[in-house]
């Protein structure tokens, strides 16, 4: 399938219950200068932080998968658990990179702080899966650079609604509009201090939102398994 998904002019990819949020109702706005300022730094922003703690729901073929682990921008690595809606199919280590994902199932205990050494299974990235868009997403939730805040406020993207997630302020801004329905696919939750929060996108047409939160912070490093660097 064809991936759809309008980002904040150079990004390329819910279903779970918020984490404990109130909202105040939807109200779409134009940007103001200030505003393009902050979506434009976010992910830079990210980039800064370097290593980030993740946690996201992935519809996969209309199911709920739940990723947990943390992402390195700069290495352009990540590396989680991926657990399955269904307990009796198990848990996967993932880790990832521009290059492909190694997989390595049967995974009963907690993401470990450095990867076991064998066991993986390395494959390529399948255009139009579902799990790969969205590892892609989150690879892609860091840049060396700002986006451009003129285009930004040129291209659409607005401001949804002030909100609380987790007990911090964030301003909801929606992605560009997507060209072939003219609806915004995507929605980036941003602090006050400029950090992306939440990462919010329709995958491949999907009417279930992918969503990854992101908790800025000091965190562990990720050691490359040997097939990976």
């Amino acid at each position: 399938m064809k991936r759809k998904i309008a980002g904040a002019v150079t990004l390329a990819a819910a279903i779970a219950a918020a984490l404990y949020f109130t909202r105040t109702p939807d109200q779409s706005t134009a940007m103001t200068a200030s505003q393009a300022d902050q979506l434009a730094l976010a992910r830079s922003n990210d980039y800064q932080n370097g290593v980030t703690a993740i946690d996201a729901t992935i519809p996969v073929s209309g199911q709920a998968y739940h990723l947990t682990g943390r992402v390195d921008w700069h290495s352009h690595l990540g590396y989680a658990t991926l657990a399955a809606p269904q307990p009796a199919d198990g848990t996967e280590l993932l880790q990832w990179s521009a290059g492909g994902i190694a997989v390595r199932g049967g995974w009963t205990a907690p993401l470990p702080a450095a990867p076991p050494p064998a066991g993986w299974m390395l494959r390529p990235w399948q255009p139009g899966a579902d799990l790969d868009t969205a590892l892609q997403l989150i690879l892609d939730l860091g840049s060396d650079r700002p986006e451009n805040a003129q285009l930004l406020q040129q291209s659409g993207a607005t401001v949804l609604r002030h909100d609380t997630l987790s007990g911090t302020t964030v301003t909801i801004f929606t992605g560009p509009p997507d060209a072939a329905t003219a609806t915004p696919h995507t929605r980036y939750w941003i602090a006050a201090d400029g950090t992306l929060r939440r990462f919010e996108a329709l995958v491949d047409g999907s009417t279930i939102w992918t969503r990854i939160d992101l908790t800025p912070g000091p965190a562990p490093a990720i050691p490359h398994i040997p097939r990976m660097q």
